[in-house]
């Protein structure tokens, strides 16, 4: 019968629709029959994630040389998530029991399209075995920062800690000849990243000429890396020119430029020079860009801003800035310009000078237009009504993420409650709000329920308010009234300004 049932396809995607991503389940009906067992096993197997290290995960993996190696051909996404936490294990076999395991499904997983590895070591077989992986298109690896100086493998060269780099460094060490060999990617994100810098770029352009259909490029240096490149009398040169470096190696393998959609420079990456990152990649089909543009909280990286105008990048739709500096301050207008509908974020503004009141974006940029803006998050304690005022009436205003000390909504007796209505009525095509901060654990959740009310009801235009983790739809037929979100039901009708990097995000871009 149940054989019978699966050879009906419409049932058989009801019944994987209907169970979702619920690995337990499908595990269940797996051990029902032997028709469960070859009908379901492809969709149990599709999509590995190994989250934070337990011992089941250890043995899970461990296990996997005298398991039935051929499931791991049903694995089209395989993820290891936070297994860099060594403070109840012994940091001397964990790294090694996870990748022993590991090399071998990466030699049995030859349909793998996508793997990411997050805050986690990988050994050298693993990734020799992962370069092997013809299918692989995707691949974001987050080098963990923590285990590197646990397993004594922060340095390039073993100068500290020899005997622990004795041990694991000819596993671990020097990571750069063994991802260079990855090729045919569409997206590749290596954050947190250690070693000498000029390696890693020629380890990157090699990957990247051997990738011709990138289109997602993201990196990012580890505070490691960091600190031992700028103890070098060249350390800053060698950091400033590193992208540059890797824009004209790339150019010396091959004369065809990239065709990047998201080109995203992370923690101490130096965003290229105009004419370099002109070699690497075709400017106008760039939709998304990230720029960490600090490299101290007193000194700013040189930023292109050419780069980010209309006539260079005319289908750039996302700018992403580590800070709002002064130069980034007095360069909006060249770039917010309205010709385009363009996504603004800033992570925090440690080194906007005093006199610039982040609350005055609005009026000190009068020429400027802004579609969505994320400002940044860290001084949601200094956000008082008085500043909220110099917020409104920005007409085009679509989506907006506002830093705001969230449990005062609840506490201050409505003044601050009363400025955000009066900033939301101000703004007549608003559908996204997202009051960033933390909700107060002394106020219960539905509490803030009334004030998403309140903010709803004072602008016809809203869709869709967020306050700090609490997300609410907003349905205006027959008449107003809001729908409580679940997590996941936020992440997924959230707009993109108010994405959060997350592991479902990279199971819904690459899992289908």
């Amino acid at each position: 019968m149940a054989a019978c049932v699966f050879a009906i396809p419409e049932l058989k995607l009801l019944l994987l629709t209907h169970i979702g991503p619920d690995v337990p389940s499908l595990a269940r009906l797996c051990r029902v029959s032997k028709a469960f067992h070859a009908s379901l096993t492809p969709a149990l197997y599709k999509c590995v994630h190994f989250s934070t290290v337990t011992e089941h995960a250890l043995r899970r993996v461990d296990d996997a040389p005298r398991s039935h190696n051929g499931r791991w051909a049903f694995t089209r996404a395989l993820l290891a998530h936070d297994v860099g936490d060594l403070d109840d294990h012994d940091p001397d076999i964990v790294p090694h029991q996870l990748n022993k395991g590991l090399a071998i499904i990466l030699r049995h997983a030859q349909n793998l399209e996508a793997f990411c590895y997050t805050l986690a070591d990988l050994s050298h077989d693993s990734l020799d075995q992962l370069a092997k992986i013809a299918t692989l298109r995707h691949v974001r690896i987050a080098f963990s920062p923590t285990s590197q100086e646990d397993i004594g493998i922060g340095s390039a060269d073993g100068d500290e800690q020899p005997e622990i780099w004795a041990q694991h460094g000819a596993l671990f060490g020097t990571p750069q000849p063994h991802f260079g060999a990855l090729s045919n990617l569409t997206s590749l994100s290596l954050l947190d990243m250690f070693g000498d810098l000029q390696p890693l770029s020629e380890a990157i352009a090699r990957v990247l000429a051997q990738s011709l259909g990138m289109e997602r490029l993201c990196l990012s240096i580890g505070e490691t890396c960091y600190e031992r490149t700028i103890s070098f009398d060249t350390g800053y040169d060698d950091l400033y020119e590193f992208t540059d470096r890797l824009c004209d190696i790339y150019a010396a393998q091959t004369s065809q430029r990239l065709l990047l959609r998201e080109l995203n420079m992370g923690t101490f990456v130096a965003f290229p020079s105009l004419k370099c990152l002109d070699k690497l990649t075709n400017l106008e089909v760039l939709e998304e860009i990230g720029i960490y543009n600090v490299v101290s909280q007193y000194s700013e990286f040189d930023i292109p801003y050419e780069v980010l105008t209309t006539s260079k990048a005319p289908a750039l739709r996302r700018i992403s800035f580590a800070e709002l500096t002064n130069s980034t301050w007095d360069n909006l207008d060249s770039f917010c310009d309205g010709s385009r509908t363009l996504q603004l974020l800033f992570d925090s503004c440690r080194v906007l000078v005093e006199e610039h009141s982040l609350y005055s974006i609005f009026a000190d940029h009068p020429a400027a237009v802004f579609h969505e803006l994320r400002l940044p998050d860290g001084n949601a304690e200094q956000t008082k009504s008085p500043r909220l005022e110099l917020l409104h009436g920005h007409k085009t205003l679509r989506n907006f993420a506002l830093p705001l000390a969230i449990h005062k909504l609840a506490d201050d007796g409505g003044a601050l409650l009363e400025a955000c209505v009066e900033l939301v009525g101000s703004l007549p095509n608003l559908q996204g709000l997202w009051l960033m901060g933390s909700v107060d654990q002394h106020h219960a959740a539905d509490e803030y329920t009334p004030i998403a009310v309140q903010i709803a009801l004072n602008c016809a235009s809203l869709r869709y308010i967020k306050i700090g983790q609490l997300a609410w739809a907003v349905e205006r037929q027959p008449e107003t009234c809001l729908v409580q979100l679940s997590e996941a039901e936020g992440r997924a009708a959230a707009p993109k300004l108010f994405d959060t990097w997350s592991q479902d995000q990279f199971q819904k871009e690459y899992i289908f």
